[in-house]
């Protein structure tokens, strides 16, 4: 018998995995240690140092790739909008 607790860790991986490649689609030109940085500076206000990045629960991290998300999203309607008027 499979253990729940370990379904449902292996869930929370592929979730933010699927976010964070997501994320990643959006902006192919960055290595992901710039994609990580950006997303700390943007959803957190400030670098943060290797300690607390470590120690950072998963949900916290998800957040933060949620907003960050949120505000690509809000760039592609708006440039898909600014396309629009422009033909």
């Amino acid at each position: 018998m499979q253990d729940p607790k370990r379904e449902l860790k292996k869930f929370r991986i592929s979730r933010i995995c699927e976010k964070l490649q997501e994320l990643w689609e959006h902006t192919p030109n960055q290595r992901l240690g710039q994609l990580i940085s950006n997303i700390l500076l943007v959803t957190w206000g400030k670098w943060q140092d290797a300690h607390t990045i470590f120690y950072t629960e998963d949900e916290e991290w998800e957040s933060s790739i949620n907003a960050y998300l949120m505000i690509w999203g809000s760039i592609d309607e708006r440039s898909t909008r600014s396309k629009s008027y422009l033909e």
